[in-house]
C-alpha cells in the first residue's frame, strides 16, 4: 500500500486530480452500497450538493448572456410573488446577498422529508421577514438558488432540468450525470459511519443541490467552463471574482473563492446532510483540477472527524500534486 492509499485506506468516494488537463489520479475507493458488498467505480454517480449551484448559475449566466434576462433586474419581475421585495435582484439571489431566510433552516416551516413545491417554498419565504436588506451582506442561502432556478423555468418555457440537461449535460457529454428527482441504478447509496441514512426528499435540494454526478464528468464541466464553451470567457470571469462576502466566505456568482497556501481556488464543496460531501476545486495559476465525491461520512482516521474529511483530503491533494 503505497503512501496516498494508507492516507486514503477509510475513504468511500470517487476522487480525480487533473494538471493541464491530464489526468493524474483518477480513483475510487470503499463501498458504493454496503449491504450487497458493491464497490465504488469512477462510473458511480453521486450527489453532489450545493456543487448543483453551479450549474443553476451558469444557466442564469447563459440566458443572461442570450439577452433573456438581466442580473441587475429585480428577480420579482420574473417571478411574479408580491410578497418579493422590489429591492432583490437575480444578482443578490446568485451571490447569497438577498437576506432572504434559509428554507433549509426553517424546519417548523418545510418538512424536508415530504415533497415541497419549489413555487410555495418561494411564496412562503418571500412573505417572511428578510434578515437584512439586499446587498447589504453575504449570508449563504439555498433559497435564492431554488428561485434562480424558478427564474431559468419562466424565461426558457422548459422545466429547469430539462434546460440543464440540454445545454450542460448533452453540450458536454455528461452521460453520467442527472438529478436525485429521476431514478438511477448506478448512484452510490449514502451512509454515515457505515449506516445508511433515510434520505430528504429531492425537493429539498431543487435549483441547490440535486444533481448527481460523476467526478469525470464534473472534470469535464469545468474544462468546459475555462474555455468559454458554455458562457463567454467575460462572464465567466465575473461568475469567478468576488461579488460578496463575510469573514469566512468569499462568493461569485455560483463560485467559492478560496485561498491556499497563497494560490487561488475557485469551485464549492457541498453536502447532503448525514450521507454525502463533495468538493471541486480548482488552481488556475497551478491549471491544478481537484474533485472529491464521498457517500459515507466517517472519519478517515483519529484526528478527522467525518465533516472535515473532504476538505482535509483536498489539502492533502493538493500538496500532493501541486
Amino acid at each position: 500500500m503505497n503512501k496516498l492509499d494508507k492516507k486514503l485506506e477509510n475513504f468511500s468516494g470517487s476522487i480525480l486530480v487533473a494538471r493541464a488537463n491530464k489526468l493524474v489520479l483518477y480513483r475510487s475507493y470503499g463501498l458504493k452500497n454496503i449491504e450487497e458488498n458493491i464497490e465504488n467505480t469512477n462510473n458511480t454517480s453521486y450527489p453532489i450538493g450545493s456543487i448543483s449551484k453551479i450549474f443553476t448559475a451558469l444557466a442564469i449566466m447563459k440566458l443572461h448572456e442570450n439577452g433573456c434576462l438581466d442580473i441587475n433586474e429585480p428577480a420579482k419581475k420574473y417571478l411574479q410573488i408580491e410578497e418579493l421585495d422590489e429591492d432583490i435582484k437575480i444578482r443578490h439571489l446568485l451571490n447569497h446577498s438577498s437576506g432572504l431566510k434559509n428554507f433549509v433552516l426553517c424546519r417548523k416551516t418545510f418538512n424536508l422529508y415530504e415533497d415541497n413545491r419549489p413555487e410555495e417554498i418561494a411564496q412562503k419565504i418571500s412573505a417572511m421577514k428578510r434578515n437584512f436588506k439586499a446587498g447589504e451582506r453575504l449570508a449563504y442561502n439555498n433559497t435564492g438558488y431554488l428561485m434562480l432556478a424558478l427564474i431559468v423555468e419562466k424565461v426558457s418555457k422548459s422545466s429547469f432540468e430539462a434546460y440543464i440537461e440540454e445545454n450542460i449535460f448533452l453540450k458536454l457529454d455528461m452521460k453520467d450525470s442527472s438529478f436525485l428527482s429521476r431514478k438511477r441504478l448506478d448512484i452510490a447509496k449514502g451512509y454515515k459511519n457505515n449506516r445508511a441514512r433515510k434520505p430528504f426528499h429531492p425537493s429539498s435540494f431543487w435549483g441547490c443541490g440535486d444533481i448527481i454526478s460523476t467526478t469525470g464528468d464534473l472534470n469535464k464541466l469545468i474544462v468546459a467552463i475555462n474555455s468559454g464553451k458554455i458562457i463567454s470567457r467575460n462572464l465567466v470571469e465575473d461568475m469567478q471574482k468576488i461579488q460578496a462576502k463575510n469573514i469566512i466566505l468569499k462568493y461569485g456568482y455560483g463560485f467559492m473563492l478560496e485561498n491556499r497556501s497563497g494560490q487561488k481556488s475557485i469551485g464549492h464543496s457541498g453536502s447532503i446532510p448525514n450521507s454525502y460531501g463533495s468538493k471541486l476545486s480548482y488552481y488556475p495559476n497551478r491549471d491544478l483540477v481537484i474533485i472529491v465525491l464521498s457517500n459515507n461520512i466517517k472519519s478517515i482516521n483519529r484526528f478527522i472527524a467525518g465533516p472535515m474529511a473532504i476538505p482535509y483530503i483536498e489539502k492533502y491533494l493538493y500538496r500532493l500534486y501541486s
